[in-house]
């Protein structure tokens, strides 16, 4: 019984996988993060496209690469790109304020925003680093160090809406849709 349901959960992600690498070829992703790339620095006059490499921080023990990094006005810049999103989220926030802080450390300059492209329309945001957004940062990494490590446990705060349409929502005892439905 639970190998049936493994099995069917596994063709399902396989399954979504599939489907995003498709939908990613049909759209030209990767030609589309090329052209959002030029059509960057036409609203950053002089700005200069710099290659991005793995990025770390020794001290909060995280590492990433962003998308890009644009270099204007003396001022280093990281660009994320979220093809497929329409909304800006907050773990797109975090993504790149995470994104800003590394370039700070790594290129030892203060980071006065970075900027997150939405959508298949390439809508530009600008996100302004704060100390309020870099001390959530460095909490938020604290907090999930201690997961990892084995001195927290992880907690669960689904959405009602998303335990509804998932597949493992009856034997989850985090389900809000169970909660909701007692409400």
């Amino acid at each position: 019984m639970l190998g049936d349901n493994l099995d069917f959960l596994l063709l399902v992600l396989l399954g979504s996988i599939g489907i995003t690498v498709l939908i990613l070829a049909l759209t030209g992703f990767g030609k589309q993060k090329e052209q959002t790339g030029l059509d960057l620095l036409k609203h950053f006059q002089g700005a200069q496209l710099i290659s991005p490499t793995e990025l770390k921080c020794d001290k909060l023990r995280v590492f990433g690469l962003p998308d890009a990094i644009i270099k204007w006005q003396g001022v280093y810049i990281p660009v994320e790109r979220k093809p497929l999103s329409q909304k800006l989220h907050t773990r797109h926030i975090f993504q790149l304020a995470v994104y800003m802080h590394l370039v700070q450390e790594n290129f030892k300059t203060s980071v006065p925003f970075g900027i997150l492209i939405l959508g298949p329309k390439a809508r530009l945001k600008k996100i302004y680093n704060s100390p309020k957004l870099q001390r959530q940062i460095k909490l938020k990494a604290f907090e999930l160090r201690n997961i990892l490590e084995g001195l927290n446990q992880p907690t669960a705060d689904p959405f009602p809406s998303k335990c509804k349409k998932c597949v493992v929502e009856p034997a989850c005892q985090f389900s809000q849709a169970k909660l909701e439905s007692h409400a």
